[in-house]
């Protein structure tokens, strides 16, 4: 959006929203957190607000704005462990522990839940770390196999493209939904 990246933060036991910059250094903004827990899911739209969720629901924050705000938009939780964007499709993407497809829609702040198709359902575990790049590919990480799958939202199939390491409890989607997908997918040249 603007050349930074945004994240939750913790800082003296107090969460933030901040600022990270070219240089590596962390910013703390002047925006606490403070609705229910950790966010863990977040992502932002082209027009710069960062959708946020937690255990008490889907909240956003118009980095656009003078004052930084934090909006409860009504939605509960989806129950996805992060968020992708679809640039070109504005939708974010996540999947949650029963394997399917979680789409939430910020126009009509609507959540829908599809069943997936294809080898993701040989895999068993939470799905962690998500992303989505510039053609509106989206993959998605199992924490405890480590297999990444590419997800085709328009066909529900999701096809496995790498085997990676397993059991991370640390991990995130975070990524620049401008860049080139990561891996060619066959549904991408259909």
């Amino acid at each position: 959006m603007d050349g930074h990246v945004y994240a939750p933060v913790i800082v003296n036991d107090v969460h933030k929203l901040a600022m990270l910059q070219s240089d590596g250094l962390v910013i703390p903004l002047d925006l606490n957190l403070t609705d229910g827990g950790i966010f863990h899911v977040g992502a932002i739209d082209a027009q710069g607000k960062m959708y946020l969720s937690n255990g008490s629901g889907i909240h956003y924050v118009d980095l656009t704005a003078e004052t930084l705000e934090l909006v409860d938009t009504g939605v509960p939780s989806p129950g996805v462990a992060d968020f992708a964007l679809d640039i070109t499709k504005g939708l974010f993407y996540g999947i949650n522990i029963s394997g399917n497809l979680v789409v939430f829609n910020p126009l009509n702040l609507s959540v829908s839940n599809y069943i997936l198709a294809g080898s993701i359902n040989n895999d068993s575990g939470a799905f962690g770390a998500y992303w989505s790049s510039n053609d509106g590919s989206f993959f998605a990480y199992n924490n405890s196999s480590g297999k990444i799958y590419s997800v085709n939202p328009d066909d529900l199939i999701a096809t496995l493209v790498l085997n990676g390491t397993g059991n991370l409890s640390i991990n995130d989607g975070f990524n620049c939904v401008l860049a080139n997908p990561p891996f060619e997918t066959k549904w991408q040249y259909d």
